[in-house]
């Protein structure tokens, strides 16, 4: 349940960090500002994963 909640919780700083800064959000002007973001929120999410993983947590 905590791997979970480590998971969670990097992927709302991201999310937070992006929405709340609406003057000077990459996504509006740029045009892979979007992608980016995503790709960025994919990356925080897994990397516990095999953080935990390799370390033998899990």
């Amino acid at each position: 349940m905590v791997v979970l909640q480590v998971q969670f919780e990097q992927v709302h700083a991201v999310v937070i960090a992006d929405g709340v800064n609406f003057a000077h959000m990459p996504k509006l002007h740029w045009a892979l500002g979007h992608p980016f973001a995503i790709t960025l929120m994919a990356i925080v999410h897994t990397s516990p994963y095999f953080i935990f993983k390799r370390r033998d947590w899990l």
